[in-house]
């Protein structure tokens, strides 16, 4: 998809672990059917929309932990995807090169800033991507870039390859 990757399921657990919660806190009343949030959002997934982040509230009470309110946030599947020409977009003057570092820096700022702008091409709806703020998630958009950059830099310069 793009730099705006939905949330896996791991790292739903991990940063919201109410979202697997089984079955309803014991206060509450017979009346109440309870529906895990997990199988909520694997229904809405089958509708190609996706959780890009998701939010936990802490708790006081510790009885009430893997109970407490949660908040996802979706985008659709059409609305991840970030048009490639957009990302080599130069924001200031000195990026204007077409020299392989200039451009991997130019890809890195558009990918880890997010504002890239966009139009849903059957909705009509306009979109932004949002900055990447995980450390990890930072941390694999750099080394995949940074990959890229040594395998263009390997077919164009094979030579100077050998020597690093």
């Amino acid at each position: 998809m793009s730099a705006l990757n939905p949330l896996t399921t791991d790292e739903l657990l991990a940063q919201a672990p109410a979202l697997f919660t089984e079955e309803p806190h014991f206060e509450v009343s017979e009346m109440y059917h309870f529906i895990p949030t997990i199988d909520v959002i694997n229904e809405i997934k089958q509708h190609n929309w996706y959780p890009t982040s998701v939010q936990e509230a802490s708790v006081k009470d510790a009885s009430k932990d893997g109970y407490q309110r949660h908040l996802v946030r979706f985008r659709h599947f059409e609305d991840l995807e970030v048009d490639p020409q957009d990302l080599l977009i130069p924001h200031r003057i000195e990026d204007e090169h077409d020299d392989l570092y200039t451009v991997l820096n130019v890809l890195q700022e558009n990918l880890l800033r997010g504002n890239i702008s966009g139009i849903n091409k059957e909705t009509g709806r306009r979109f932004t991507s949002r900055e990447i703020t995980s450390i990890s998630k930072d941390v694999d958009v750099n080394q995949g870039l940074w990959n890229i950059a040594e395998r263009i830099a390997n077919i164009k310069e094979p030579a100077l390859a050998l020597a690093a």
